[in-house]
């Protein structure tokens, strides 16, 4: 899976701007922040090009929120950091031109990719309420739920987990047809009555 929170949210950081930059209204360039997890909880924040602000920790939960405006947020930390008043902070930020970039889904749009792989467009991945994530295989109409934790865990190989659901689920399909049919075919032979003479020796042979 890598890291899909951690690359949204370093893609994310370098669009945005900062009060007290040099020159906060020149573009980030590429590379000048490192994001990765820490724990189960937080991801942490890097200035690699300016030393004077310590690592920055963000809740995880929050990245994981599609509407979570994470650059407004490390302005506003940032801002704190170097002793700016938090009021000019905030309208600095609103006085900013352009849409306000958001997480987004990064979580959801990296597993449609591991899923699709060697496909076009089959899968979709959806977040649940519960906070689990549900991938729809349009081709087999085939649906699983997979937990949050595993997909954010950089070594879990999403591929060969869903094919293993996918075997798993039609191998219990197959086992329920297989006991519908012989259920089914013992109902049948109940409703005809007493077997025939010939049917009883076709039964004694068989």
């Amino acid at each position: 899976m890598g890291d899909p929170l951690a690359m949204r949210a370093k893609y994310m950081l370098e669009r945005g701007f900062y009060p007290g930059n040099d020159n906060p209204y020149t573009p980030i360039p590429l590379d000048w922040f490192t994001v990765y997890r820490v724990s189960e909880k937080e991801h942490a924040i890097i200035d690699r090009e300016d030393w004077r602000d310590p690592e920055v920790t963000v809740p995880t939960s929050s990245l994981l929120n599609p509407y979570f405006p994470l650059t407004d947020w490390y302005a506003q930390r940032v801002g704190k950091l170097r002793g700016l008043d938090s009021e000019f902070v905030r309208q600095w930020i609103q006085g900013l031109d352009g849409g306000k970039l958001t997480m987004d889904t990064p979580v959801a749009t990296r597993a449609e990719q591991l899923a699709d792989y060697g496909w076009l467009n089959c899968f979709e991945c959806l977040c649940q309420l519960d906070g689990t994530y549900e991938i729809r295989d349009r081709v087999r109409a085939f649906n699983t739920v997979v937990l949050v934790n595993l997909l954010l865990n950089e070594k879990f190989q999403l591929a060969q987990w869903y094919e293993k659901r996918l075997h798993g689920a039609h191998d219990e399909l197959c086992d329920q047809l297989m006991g519908n049919t012989q259920e089914a075919n013992m109902l049948r032979l109940l409703d005809r009555g007493p077997l025939s003479p010939v049917e009883c020796q076709l039964e004694e042979v068989a």
